[in-house]
């Protein structure tokens, strides 16, 4: 029975890399018409003193006209200089709009990007976050595979940094976010992120946007389950152009409490999602386990090992990494431990802390 049970896990692991390396998915761009749709970019702030000049210089070297969009955004009762910054540096089509805690109450990034979600007047809606960085064709190139057939849209996202930590970090977004790609390809929406997201207007509406969501400090992941009940469906946008950079999370404390997050808003989400975490949590020890029963088994690391690289290279060569075999390599180990320490501190009784506050 182990040895069975060991099998189906190796090879279920196995037979799913092989299906990212062989099947990949089609990226189908359309032209932008000639009159340009209105977009509203909307970013929900707290505490980003030290990002607020770096992202308004981001956000006016956009080359979308900037008649043809707008900022809004909101600070969440922060209590550093974020709201001073916000007003000093603004460009001329940015809106800034201040929110206490007593006005957010405890789920507060929600209701404030309700609240902008409701002076926006874009086709278009827009989400990022205050640490991230785009190339001047971003706009342009997210509206390049949207449309409103009732669908969310997220483009790629990496991350910057160049310690061992902001690495790893870096090849896990890029390695998960190629699988949760391949999923939408056929139809299955694992999960989003909310630092890059596109959604029509009429869409959002559609789905009662960030009010009609229940409680949640994972609106981003909610707001995709509302897409999914009303028939919609998840895009991963690959152009180049698309392709956000955010910050690296500085230590494994702080990491390990924003997988805490994620993890608290995937309950309830696609069980393929949770089949696939526990597969993969699993492939080691099962590998390891039929290695020793037969050395035959050392080919089914190396086509693992082979394949992820595969993968991973793809994802770089999208996102113009830069990236080393060694950090390839040792990513597999990064990956495996770091994995187990997240389920465990998951299952902890801790909350999660975010932006300052216990949740």
């Amino acid at each position: 029975m182990m040895i069975f049970f060991a099998t189906f896990i190796v090879l279920a692991w196995l037979l799913s890399l092989l299906a990212l390396v062989l099947i990949r998915p089609k990226t189908k761009s359309k032209s932008l018409p000639k009159e340009l749709p209105f977009v509203s970019i909307l970013i929900s702030l707290r505490n980003e003193e030290n990002n607020v000049r770096l992202l308004y210089e981001n956000l006016v070297q956009l080359s979308y006209s900037q008649s043809n969009f707008e900022i809004i955004l909101g600070d969440d009762d922060s209590s550093d200089q974020t709201l001073e910054l916000l007003e000093k540096y603004k460009p001329g089509n940015a809106s800034v709009y201040a929110f206490s805690e007593s006005e957010t109450s405890n789920l507060n990034k929600q209701k404030v990007l309700s609240s902008l979600s409701k002076m926006a007047r874009g086709e278009y809606l827009i989400f990022t976050d205050a640490d991230m960085k785009f190339s001047p064709d971003w706009i342009q190139g997210m509206l390049a595979q949207c449309s409103h057939d009732n669908g969310l849209m997220v483009g790629l996202t990496r991350v910057s940094g160049e310690r061992w930590l902001d690495r790893m970090q870096n090849v896990d977004w890029l390695f998960n976010e190629q699988i949760i790609a391949w999923f939408a390809n056929i139809g299955v929406a694992l999960t989003a992120w909310g630092n890059n997201m596109l959604i029509s207007k009429h869409t959002y509406d559609l789905v009662g946007g960030h009010e009609g969501l229940n409680g949640t400090i994972v609106e981003d992941v909610d707001l995709l389950r509302r897409v999914q009940e009303n028939k919609g469906r998840l895009i991963v946008n690959q152009d180049p152009t698309a392709v956000g950079t955010t910050q690296p999370i500085h230590n494994i404390r702080d990491l390990l409490h924003q997988r805490k997050r994620w993890m608290k808003g995937l309950v309830g989400i696609n069980p393929i999602f949770w089949m696939a975490a526990f597969i993969k949590a699993l492939f080691w020890p099962c590998i390891i386990y039929l290695c020793i029963l037969n050395p035959l088994w050392l080919l089914g690391i190396g086509v693992t090992l082979i394949a992820k690289l595969v993968i991973i290279k793809r994802a770089f060569i999208t996102t113009k990494n830069n990236h080393s075999i060694a950090d390839l390599l040792t990513f597999e180990i990064y990956d495996f431990f770091f994995y187990l320490i997240t389920f465990a501190h998951y299952l902890l009784p801790v909350k999660v802390v975010w932006k300052g506050r216990d949740y």
